[in-house]
């Protein structure tokens, strides 16, 4: 800590945990600093959950962030335990967006009518994403099925493949040894591997 913040002179600290603690009672202040903080990480989870390690789908990944915040606003968790744990929930949260959205797509059709419209980029985002993966709505219920049979492998999944994060930021998010959660992910794979072919 540096003289100006024991003497209590300068500006305070940022603490990201008390922020976020804020956000979940609603405060819509601790709300905007929490995502100018931490857009551009927001932003690198949106590019790896929209397009693998492509980084040039800049209006589409917004339009993720927009999404998944929205909601992370909205349904906010009992506490989040600090920045880490508040991207891992965002990646989820975008995962789910591109799920919900392919899924009012596939209603349209069908038919029904969609409760919202969203952007033209989101749905580029979800004909990509089905193309690429040979269906998001297909490897999600895979996902279902691995989380029946390891509920911390499919956590996992999450985080390594939708989130981006590293062996060593999963193990301490998940507080796991980074052999055990090698371990897993390599089940995981395998497990879902065999699940698509």
């Amino acid at each position: 800590m540096n003289a100006a913040a024991k003497t209590g002179e300068g500006p305070p600290l940022w603490d990201t945990t008390e922020n976020l603690r804020r956000m979940a009672r609603g405060d819509a202040a601790a709300r905007e600093e929490i995502f100018r903080r931490l857009y551009t990480e927001l932003h690198r989870i949106a590019c790896r959950v929209a397009a693998g390690n492509r980084r040039d789908g800049n209006l589409q990944a917004t339009d993720l962030i927009a999404e998944a915040y929205d909601r992370l606003v909205r349904e906010p968790a009992d506490g989040w335990n600090g920045r880490v744990h508040f991207l891992a929930t965002a990646a989820v949260a975008m995962r789910q967006v591109l799920i919900d959205h392919v899924r009012a797509r596939q209603a349209e059709k069908r038919g029904g009518t969609r409760t919202h419209v969203p952007s033209l980029d989101l749905d580029q985002l979800a004909s990509e994403y089905e193309t690429r993966t040979g269906g998001i709505l297909r490897f999600d219920e895979n996902l279902s099925r691995l989380a029946r049979t390891s509920r911390r492998a499919a956590q996992i999944v999450d985080l390594r493949f939708f989130g981006g994060f590293t062996v060593v930021e999963v193990a301490d998010m998940l507080a796991m040894s980074a052999r055990a959660v090698e371990r897993e992910w390599t089940f995981a794979k395998a497990f879902l591997r065999a699940e698509l072919g």
